[in-house]
């Protein structure tokens, strides 16, 4: 456990500085990332078909995460049991990263997320937990960055434009 801004935290990940790419940070982009249960239960087309009919898909990469990766995209959480739940989660099978565009393009992803958390949930009511999107620009920047290069997103945005 360590103190990060005046909190506890269990896990060690780095919060990344604020991004010094301007090109980088004028682009409207979002991210988001299809977890294992998406391999699972064979609904990654499903999913992505859903992503498209708002946003455009610029890249995408399918990797499977590491302690590293995971303390690095998740480096606030306060709740060890939690944590560690998700830990043995994210590393159990693929993943798929998504970087979109279009307008308002966090907002709707975060919208498209609670859809499909919606959509296919334990008959108890439990979420399966299909899916995150980053909540702001800052983050979905250095989430980003964790799993794509810099001249690859540059690059992939431009062409959709």
């Amino acid at each position: 456990m360590k103190i990060v801004d005046g909190k506890l935290r269990f896990w060690y990940g780095d919060i990344q500085p604020r991004i010094d790419c301007q090109e980088l940070c004028d682009l409207t982009i979002g991210l988001c990332i299809l977890k294992p249960d998406i391999t699972y239960l064979k609904l990654k087309d499903t999913i992505t078909d859903i992503l498209s009919e708002k946003l455009s898909i610029c890249l995408e990469k399918k990797f499977t995460f590491n302690e590293k990766l995971i303390f690095d995209m998740y480096p606030g959480f306060h709740e060890l049991k939690w944590a560690n739940d998700l830990k043995k989660y994210l590393l159990s099978d693929v993943s798929h990263a998504l970087i979109l565009t279009g307008p308002d393009v966090i907002n709707e992803l975060n919208e498209i997320k609670n859809h499909v958390r919606h959509l296919y949930k334990h008959t108890e009511g439990n979420i399966i937990n299909l899916m995150h999107t980053s909540d702001t620009t800052e983050d979905t920047l250095r989430e980003s960055l964790l799993l794509f290069k810099k001249e690859s997103i540059i690059n992939a945005i431009k062409a959709k434009i």
